[in-house]
């Protein structure tokens, strides 16, 4: 099995993105290598409230999830150093652990960004 290019991670992101989601969140593709992960849409979009959200980031052969984010409160150093975990994307013949995998990981194990407040 080859190595994947740069080039062909934003698809393996794309597809392993949506198989690591349920069906009640909605993901939004932004640009070419980045989207939003929406969890529970419907009640989002039913909700007048502040947009919580995970984003995904391809970033050549890491995936980058920024998690626990806000806009609440005064500027700090806190807000601008943004809580992200990277995940590494390699093919391995032999590994069971897929990219969905680790992302239903980072999504079970964070909260979402909270944005809106400002």
């Amino acid at each position: 099995m080859r190595p994947l290019s740069c080039e062909e991670v934003p698809g393996v992101v794309d597809a392993e993105l949506r198989r690591a989601v349920p069906s009640t969140w909605r993901v939004e593709r932004k640009g070419r290598t980045r989207w939003e992960v929406i969890p529970d849409a419907v009640a989002a979009e039913a909700a007048c409230s502040p947009l919580r959200s995970y984003e995904v980031h391809a970033l050549g052969h890491d995936v980058v999830v920024t998690h626990g984010n806000t806009d609440a409160g005064a500027l700090t150093v806190e807000r601008l150093a943004r809580a992200a975990t990277m995940i590494r994307v390699e093919v391995h013949p032999i590994c069971a652990i897929t990219l969905a995998d680790c992302l239903r990981h980072v999504f079970a194990r964070n909260a979402p960004n909270v944005y809106g407040f400002t």
